[in-house]
């Protein structure tokens, strides 16, 4: 079994959005990989550079459509975006600065980072999205 895999239960119920989710799930995948088979700090922190801009556009994405739809808890879920952003962040400036490994708790924090998330705040907008999508 992979780190993380894609199940129907983390399906927000948008295809484009869902798809998304599939392809952050695929680069914790690799940057486990990555980590698990011992390659150069160097070559994981370019995973999660990887990771970090496809979240960053995924993310745009999402608070577009919350905007565009009038998401009543658009700043709420904004500022969950911004501080996953910023977590990662951080914990990318400790790996390249040397001061953290990349070992298992790096990566079940990405886990239940991007776990959490999907269940939690992508569900819930998921399925707000989806009456609005479907009564266009």
């Amino acid at each position: 079994m992979a780190f993380v895999d894609w199940s129907p239960n983390l399906s927000v119920g948008i295809d484009f959005i869902d798809a998304d989710h599939q392809q952050s799930i695929t680069l914790l995948a690799e940057l486990q990989g990555l980590v698990a088979s011992d390659q150069p700090r160097t070559a994981a922190i370019e995973k999660l550079d990887e990771l970090i801009e496809f979240s960053e556009q995924h993310f745009r994405l999402e608070e577009r459509l919350m905007k565009e739809n009038n998401y009543r808890e658009f700043a709420q879920h904004q500022a969950i975006h911004k501080k996953l952003l910023q977590q990662t962040a951080e914990l990318r400036e400790r790996l390249a600065s040397g001061a953290t490994d990349i070992g298992p708790e790096v990566m079940d924090f990405l886990k239940e980072w991007l776990m959490r998330h999907i269940l939690e705040s992508d569900k819930h907008f998921g399925g707000f999205l989806e009456g609005k999508l479907t009564r266009k």
